[in-house]
């Protein structure tokens, strides 16, 4: 299969118009996360947004003139990547291997990659090889099913990127943010697996932050060395990142030149920082084989076809402290199922407004979340449940509000003392 098959084919046409709609459409794709280094907390409402909120600090040392560049913002890092890049295609050129050898160790500390001992295991045949790889995946008459035999991994996806047009940056979290645009897609169409097309390989890194999806997590290959599946999945990123960008109007075209591709992984890099928060399989597994049900005005809850094979979320998000159980929720026509440890409940669309309409009256004023059981404050989140939906309890308080907050219904603030404010969506 070439780029014209690929691009052709009737999963990748459906993907790509659906990524199409969620470029810079606000509220099309909400994702967040806590960050384990700062406990802050990372949202996005669209891809454009997630690129608008892209940060990677960096410090490395400029190969050609010798002094330390450093930054963290993404005209920072184009400035630097693209200088690091012409000093590499120079040492092609002029067969200069202490140049090369340089600007590759560059580009490995952008990234935050201990320079790798592959380089050292090439040697000076670095310069011929290089030029060789280059001119392979250059190509335009790759295909998928006979890639060339290329040195592939993290490393080398971020040097190749500098030398290939419209060559993506596929590391574990692009590869990872891929996997799951891939896996809601097919949720939202419906599908029973993900098309072979779209099953992106997962790369394997040093993290302990959780990058598998929930839904269809086993249909993802994991790239090992040498097996091609990192290769593959970086070709087909190539071709269909490209073409989602030129071929839907979007802000991400009306960056200069190669960086409307750049900006696009640059978000997916974002986005695959976390894809499923920690312990959250366990945890769904858990709620879809043993749940506490609750009644009362919230309608008692059937997740049909029970077992845990079958349970496959609409989203899955952290409490809005980071920690704990994570929320598994299921949109449905009239609410959202909700499995949250051993509960089980259903919030009704009618619930949704009177916390919209009656707890958070005032949309610029915070109000406390409230979610002890034991000395809840008569004016949280968590009394208002209390009062106005039989079988909740303060509790339920924090099982609710990352699910407003991921619908985008309303903000958050604080992690102990957390506090919510109705969010402006007219």
């Amino acid at each position: 299969m070439d780029r014209e098959q690929y691009l052709a084919s009737p999963a990748v046409r459906s993907f790509s118009d659906w990524l199409g709609q969620r470029l810079d459409s606000p509220g099309s794709f909400v994702h967040s996360y806590v960050s384990r280094r700062d406990r802050t907390t990372w949202e996005c409402r669209c891809l454009y947004s997630a690129f608008l909120g892209y940060r990677w600090p960096f410090r490395m040392r400029d190969p050609l003139t010798g002094r330390t560049i450093h930054g963290s913002t993404f005209d920072e890092t184009v400035l630097a990547l693209e200088s690091v890049g012409k000093g590499l295609e120079q040492a092609l050129r002029a067969g200069d291997h202490t140049q090369a050898l340089s600007c590759c160790n560059a580009v490995l500390d952008w990234g935050g990659i201990v320079t790798g001992r592959y380089l050292e295991r090439i040697g000076e045949g670095l310069v011929p090889q290089l030029r060789r790889w280059v001119r392979q995946l250059n190509d335009p008459g790759l295909r998928l099913d006979s890639l060339p035999r290329v040195e592939m991994n993290s490393g080398w996806t971020k040097i190749y990127s500098l030398l290939v047009p419209g060559f993506t940056m596929y590391d574990s979290r692009v590869a990872a943010a891929l996997a799951l645009l891939a896996a809601t897609f097919a949720q939202e169409q419906g599908l029973r697996e993900v098309p072979s097309e779209l099953r992106f390989a997962l790369v394997p890194d040093r993290s302990t932050v959780q990058r598998r999806p929930i839904a269809f997590r086993d249909e993802f290959p994991v790239a090992r060395p040498g097996d091609g599946h990192h290769l593959r999945s970086n070709i087909m990123a190539n071709w269909l990142l490209g073409e989602v960008v030129t071929a839907h109007n979007s802000r991400f075209g009306e960056l200069p030149r190669s960086h409307g591709l750049w900006a696009l992984q640059s978000a997916l890099f974002m986005i695959g920082y976390e894809t499923a928060p920690a312990d959250s399989t366990e945890g769904v597994q858990k709620a879809s084989t043993s749940t506490r049900t609750t009644t009362g005005s919230l309608r008692r809850s059937s997740l049909r076809g029970s077992g845990q094979a079958q349970f496959k979320p609409s989203f899955v998000v952290m409490p809005l402290s980071g920690r704990g159980t994570p929320v598994a929720v299921t949109r449905t026509d009239m609410g959202f199922h909700v499995v949250w440890g051993n509960l089980a409940f259903y919030v009704e669309q009618q619930l949704v407004r009177e916390i919209l309409e009656e707890f958070l009256v005032d949309k610029n004023s915070w109000y406390p979340l409230g979610a002890s059981m034991t000395n809840p404050p008569p004016d949280g989140l968590g009394s208002f449940l209390a009062k106005r939906a039989p079988g909740l309890t303060p509790r339920h308080a924090s099982a609710i509000a990352p699910l407003l907050r991921h619908e985008g219904l309303v903000e958050s603030r604080g992690v102990k003392a957390i506090e919510l404010r109705r969010r402006d969506v007219g």
